[in-house]
């Protein structure tokens, strides 16, 4: 799973590029911070790509650095809403996380043509729909997508999802 501190920021980011264009840098970025884990030993790693994010933040959209009446959009996330979601907006959103994080990290580990890097407004879009309140069939439609995005990277086909009632253990 991501760093909190880092998904708290990245979705302050993702609210910036709502309002403003991003910069050319905010797409490496987006994937250098989700393929960086929980578990990295390195705190002052984790503050420093915490610091990154927030410097991009606030090139994309900077009057908000000094905003004296901040509307909340650019604001980092408070990762606690995702933990005290209601079911199956919480599982759905940890797994899209777990796909995203996983998509960011095959990237980081090879080199991908520009063909098939999934473009900004998917990363966008995936972490803008975690922040929200959506439908689950929403969240569900973006994970098959996410999925998808993996696969190719791995060079797979997905896995077809077991029907309803069904665990990939059983035959």
């Amino acid at each position: 799973m991501i760093h909190d501190r880092i998904l708290s920021a990245l979705m302050g980011l993702v609210g910036a590029c709502s309002n403003s264009s991003p910069t050319p840098d905010t797409r490496n970025l987006l994937i250098q911070a989700l393929s960086f884990p929980a578990n990295h030993p390195d705190a002052a790693a984790a503050e420093g790509m915490v610091k990154r994010i927030q410097a991009e933040k606030y090139r994309i959209s900077p009057n908000c650095a000094t905003c004296t009446a901040p509307c909340g959009n650019t604001s980092d996330y408070d990762t606690n809403l995702l933990y005290q979601a209601e079911e199956p907006l919480r599982s759905l959103r940890f797994a899209l996380l777990d796909e995203l994080q996983a998509v960011a990290s095959a990237l980081c580990r090879s080199a991908c043509p520009p063909e098939k890097v999934p473009p900004l407004d998917f990363f966008l879009r995936a972490l803008m729909w975690i922040r929200l309140d959506l439908e689950p069939e929403y969240l569900q439609e973006l994970l098959e997508e996410t999925r998808q995005w993996n696969a190719q990277l791995q060079g797979e086909e997905p896995e077809p999802e077991p029907e309803a009632g069904h665990s990939r253990q059983e035959g």
